[in-house]
């Protein structure tokens, strides 16, 4: 049995250095091949401001929507937040078959790693911007079930999101509720 063991261990250290003689080895490209490789990119892509989006990139929106995020008053029933279905400590999904907000949903919760680097957001395509995908769930029954005045209210209630939202958006949160609400998507 001893005599075994060494000859499977004597094995695995024989495999292990041919993996690791394989790895050793380098890849050379012409430089034809290289022109292709690097005419593919940048990896990654530059970022630049969303064009969709007269926040995108402000420090103050940016602080807003982190406030936002975790927030349950997104939701009338006060216990939805996008955090609820989007958890930091699970890649910003809940690893579950079917997302659940206030009702079920057919689909499972996206995740929301590399964003930057998508064109079409949700399940459908259905968004061309990252404001228009988080306004969707703002306001569908079966996620958040929020109106415009429920979000315009969470800034006429908690002066520090109203000034954060001020500072965000060189607005004042209290005049269109739905204007308001589409700057906080």
């Amino acid at each position: 049995m001893k005599s075994r063991s060494l000859g499977v261990f004597g094995g695995l250290q024989l495999v292990g250095m041919v993996v690791a003689a394989a790895c050793a080895q380098t890849v050379s490209f012409s430089a034809e091949e290289t022109a292709r490789i690097v005419a593919l990119g940048p990896w990654p892509p530059a970022f630049g401001a969303d064009p969709g989006n007269r926040a995108s990139g402000r420090p103050m929106a940016i602080e807003l929507g982190r406030r936002l995020f975790n927030d349950p008053r997104m939701s009338p029933v006060g216990y939805i937040a996008c955090v609820t279905c989007h958890q930091t400590d699970r890649a910003y999904t809940d690893n579950k078959a079917r997302a659940h907000g206030l009702g079920d949903l057919p689909r499972n919760t996206p995740a929301l790693a590399n964003l930057r680097l998508q064109r079409w957001y949700g399940w459908g395509g259905a968004s061309d911007s990252l404001w228009m995908a988080s306004l969707r769930p703002m306001l569908d029954a079966r996620e958040f079930d929020s109106k415009p005045a429920v979000v315009a209210r969470i800034y006429q209630r908690d002066d520090e999101l109203a000034r954060c939202y001020r500072a965000a958006f060189n607005a004042d949160p209290g005049g269109d509720a739905e204007r308001t609400t589409a700057d906080t998507a």
